[in-house]
């Protein structure tokens, strides 16, 4: 073999060699720009969701908020019509109850959840003609009666009115027999969260 054959030999092994190397650093490159991006898109989730939700929110087969106190809570809308006593009963079952409409947020959930069909809500009329909330027994304040209700009401016409349902058709709260049949929401409690900004209030 002749010294000019056995120096191209080595030209061609240096020659590949480079290019190995050069592979390699480029595969490594690759890699750590994937791998940055990847955090970078990690870090961005964090940010947009804030809201760290516990497992059992996932229980959850309707709508799920958070309260000012970081509580979650679920609503559920029922679409079979019931009377008020059974769809109380119902949400009971549940570990819930009828749904506390009672801020302007809430009502915007519930008009969110029901499209077609009036649908009840957790307030009943006492003995005493006070309206209290089913899930509390909380009394209707004035702000309600003002901005929950529809305009006039709740007015307990012929004196029978002693429940209260949503009204798709003036999309507030309206006072109503309680033998109707209408469908219902169920609202229930879910495990608090941890700390989030600026919570919604509902």
């Amino acid at each position: 073999m002749t010294k000019k054959k056995k120096k191209k030999k080595k030209k061609k092994k240096k020659k590949k060699k480079k290019k190995k190397k050069k592979k390699k650093k480029k595969k490594k490159k690759k890699k750590k720009k994937k791998k940055k991006k990847k955090k970078k898109k990690k870090k961005k989730c964090v940010k947009a969701t804030r809201i760290k939700f516990h497992p059992k929110a996932t229980q959850c087969s309707g709508m799920v908020r958070q309260l000012n106190n970081g509580d979650l809570v679920c609503l559920k809308h029922v679409t079979s019509p019931v009377m008020y006593r059974t769809a109380l009963q119902h949400c009971s079952s549940e570990r819930g109850y009828l749904v506390a409409v009672k801020t302007g947020p809430k009502l915007d959930m519930v008009r969110a959840l029901v499209k077609y069909s009036n649908a009840w809500v957790g307030m009943h009329r006492l003995p005493d003609q006070h309206l209290v909330w089913a899930g509390d027994g909380e009394n209707l304040t004035q702000y309600q009666k003002e901005n929950i209700f529809s305009s006039g009401e709740p007015n307990n016409a012929g004196g029978g009115e002693n429940c209260v349902e949503f009204s798709v058709d003036f999309q507030r709260l309206n006072d109503i027999s309680c033998e109707m049949l209408k469908t219902f929401i169920c609202e229930r409690d879910l495990p608090r969260l941890a700390e989030k900004k600026n919570p919604t209030e509902v």
